[in-house]
């Protein structure tokens, strides 16, 4: 029997130099016809092309040749293309990637692990609808209605099938025809014998049931399996239309079961009863006992994660429950329980803070640790006399929670906007772009009027003075709303800008941390840097523009340095003491359309060692000049109590990550210990992003005003009373972000 290398021994093997060992691992695999050109292509020094040699192997095995070997060598192979993709290796296509994902779900299927099924493409259906690959995300999808089938998970399996980019999927039919099956036929639960049939045999399933729960049904609960057993049968009742005695039988049984796996500590079973009681609440329009059971599910799942320090594993533990946030919220809000469903949104945003600390200080930050500063949300907006405002994206709608500067906690009915909605902005944020035709046909939408809903409420708060013109919000957005500028947006006729002065946050999180340190006053040194593009420097009036805030800075600040041109490396940057100081860029921004990884594919063009950066040379490569997330955070860069204004495109925009964060440059600089800065949604002309940041720094420095303050007249007395689509490109692309004191 061959012995089975472990996912790490396999991707060492791919990612090392041994290439003679590399090539007695694939001479024990390869069974292919093409054998001898296959391993003559796995010795190349070329990843992308080890890759491409073995995928055939690896698609060979998973199909059923050896599907334990190949489910270990198909996730190795996928992790270490997809480190190559996030490095910049263009050589591999995504299908190729979303292909090794798709090879190790298959032979997971094979193998039976229908929960390894479900944890997988949790992952890989998350990450490659970020990539926005087409190619086998519908194979994944319908991999993971099967797992949940065979889970007997069918109201879940039926959600996933739904999805219209499924409706062609041959795949897809075929489940939808065995749910339509089970629905008519199946008329009492299925047992947990291995030996049951799969769900699409509903005539086997009853008779081999039959045979079974005479002698389960009657047990006392003595062990985990009789107990799941009882779990399963009270939970797939909803696979018909139970009757509320039914659904209150079932009450009972999950309620005895949950007290069993409480008293033996069995965490796995005790989240599935819970899930089966949510079930149960919420069709017997329980609203507030559904939301309290999610909310125990929640917490069960958050101190599983205390006991994992590994940073991909811990984000597994939620995998299985991916419509856990946007359920509780619901029942939250139809509760009308505000400061719970603010508990619940800041928890949603914690995750992916806690495993950020936890890698950061190799040991266990709990979830709760980045969410329990919400009690001091009242204390805090009073004391600074503020409003927060904290947003929650789910599938189909969009939950607010408004905590006031009188402490009280405000909560609008769902914002009927979807998250599908949000994610297709990003090319059409500008506002020179509404209203246009598109490649595709039709004509784009008007964000300004389109996403007004976001912040419409806010006008009966304003007319019963719990707000009042001229008031702070500091917002907190999710998702993709991170991309959109909330103070463009309309507002009764004009502006949110035009009555509030707007900053935004990562989380409640973020905000406390920038809050719990005492107001200081305005730097007053200053660390500049200033590089156009290398055929940009007979453009005079262009490089009048860029450096223009740093002539300012040296009339203004008592000290500061400049690095200019050639002299502005990445290097020579981070040799720079940048503590407590003015840290201004003067560059271009750059930010991936193409789905990739905005963690190493987003950043700054600085100069490098030949010189310079150029648009073919900057884009194309070898270029080493480019400051990104991954190089902020790696080379460690220290920005603590600093101020950061980033005069370069696109350089506010963010793509949520694997783990939940809002990737680009602004999350890398707040990572950094920046309190607070400033960066743009959209291309800017240096001309404009000149007039803008000259004015906010006279404003906020020499006339000591707030930051919040500051950034807001800079806006509105550049604006004028001139509206119109080129007027709100280069005013409004500005978003202030952290300490707005």
């Amino acid at each position: 029997m061959t012995l089975i290398p472990t996912i790490e021994r396999l991707r060492f093997l791919l990612r090392s130099d041994a290439v003679e060992a590399r090539d007695e691992l694939l001479a024990t695999l390869t069974s292919s016809r093409f054998f001898d050109q296959i391993r003559v292509t796995a010795k190349s020094t070329n990843p992308s092309r080890v890759i491409a040699a073995i995928q055939t192997t690896i698609y060979e095995y998973c199909a059923g040749r050896s599907p334990e070997y190949g489910a270990a060598l198909a996730a190795a192979t996928h992790e270490y293309a997809l480190e190559l993709w996030e490095t910049g290796n263009r050589e591999l296509v995504l299908s190729t990637l979303s292909g090794l994902a798709d090879s190790h779900c298959t032979a997971l299927e094979l193998l039976g692990r229908s929960d390894e099924v479900l944890r997988a493409t949790a992952r890989y259906i998350d990450l490659y609808t970020q990539l926005n690959d087409r190619d086998n995300l519908p194979s994944l999808k319908v991999r993971r209605a099967n797992a949940l089938l065979n889970l007997k998970r069918v109201d879940e399996a039926e959600l996933i099938l739904r999805d219209a980019s499924l409706n062609e999927h041959m795949g897809a039919r075929r489940l939808r025809e065995q749910i339509a099956a089970i629905k008519v036929d199946v008329v009492t639960v299925r047992g947990t014998s291995n030996n049951v049939p799969q769900v699409g045999d509903p005539k086997g399933l009853v008779e081999t049931i039959d045979k079974v729960l005479p002698r389960i049904a009657s047990a006392e609960l003595s062990s985990d399996i009789v107990v799941r057993h009882r779990i399963q049968k009270a939970s797939t009742i909803f696979i018909g239309r139970p009757s509320k005695e039914e659904i209150r039988k079932s009450l009972e049984i999950l309620t005895s079961c949950l007290s069993w796996a409480r008293e033996n500590k069995q965490a796995g079973l005790e989240n599935e009863a819970l899930w089966g009681l949510y079930l149960c609440h919420s069709r017997l329009d329980h609203i507030s006992e559904a939301a309290d059971v999610l909310i125990n599910l929640r917490m069960n799942l958050e101190s599983m994660r205390d006991g994992i320090k590994d940073p991909r594993k811990r984000g597994g533990v939620f995998a299985a429950h991916p419509h856990l946030f946007g359920a509780t919220c619901e029942y939250l809000e139809r509760a009308n329980r505000p400061a719970d469903l603010l508990v619940a949104i800041e928890a949603s945003k914690g995750r992916a803070i806690a495993d950020r600390l936890t890698q950061k200080a190799g040991t266990v930050v709990s979830d709760a640790t980045t969410y329990s500063c919400v009690t001091s949300l009242p204390k805090l907006t009073s004391r600074d006399n503020f409003h927060y405002l904290t947003y929650f994206v789910d599938d189909t709608r969009v939950y607010a929670i408004l905590v006031t500067r009188q402490g009280n906690i405000c909560m609008p009915k769902p914002i009927e906007i979807s998250s599908e909605a949000l994610r297709d902005t990003q090319e059409i944020v500008d506002p020179r772009r509404w209203n246009k035709p598109q490649v595709n046909g039709g004509i784009s939408a008007n964000l300004q009027a389109m996403f007004s809903p976001l912040v419409a409420w806010l006008g009966e708060l304003l007319e019963t003075s719990v707000l009042r013109k001229g008031d702070h919000i500091c917002y907190s957005p999710d998702d993709q709303l991170h991309n959109i500028p909330l103070h463009y947006l309309r507002f009764q006729q004009r502006m949110l800008i035009d009555t509030f002065s707007l900053s935004r946050v990562h989380s409640a999180f973020h905000l406390d941390l920038v809050l719990s340190k005492p107001k200081a006053p305005p730097p007053d040194t200053y660390v500049a840097i200033a590089v156009p593009l290398d055929d940009e420097q007979q453009d005079a009036q262009f490089m009048e523009s860029i450096e223009a805030p740093l002539r300012w800075l040296n009339l203004n600040c008592r000290k500061g340095n400049a690095l200019q041109g050639t002299q502005a490396t990445p290097q020579s940057v981070n040799r720079e003491s940048l503590q407590h100081r003015l840290v201004h860029f003067s560059t271009h921004g750059y930010f991936p359309q193409d789905g990739a990884n905005p963690f190493a594919n987003s950043g700054l063009y600085l100069s490098d060692e030949a010189g310079l950066p150029g648009r073919l040379r900057a884009e194309a490569g070898p270029y080493d000049g480019k400051l990104t997330p991954e190089s902020i955070v790696a080379t460690g860069v220290d920005l603590s109590g600093s101020h950061v204004s980033v005069m370069a495109c696109v350089s506010g925009l963010a793509k949520k990550g694997i783990a939940g964060d809002a990737l680009g440059l602004d999350w890398a600089f707040i990572q950094a210990g920046a309190s607070s800065l400033i960066s743009t949604h959209w291309n800017v002309s240096a001309a404009a992003a000149a007039a803008y940041f000259t004015m906010f720094y006279d404003k906020w420095i020499r006339q000591k005003q707030p930051r919040a303050v500051a950034h807001r007249a800079a806006m509105l007395e550049l604006l004028g009373d001139d509206r119109a689509a080129n007027s709100l490109n280069k005013w409004t692309a500005f978003s202030l972000t952290g300490d707005f004191r």
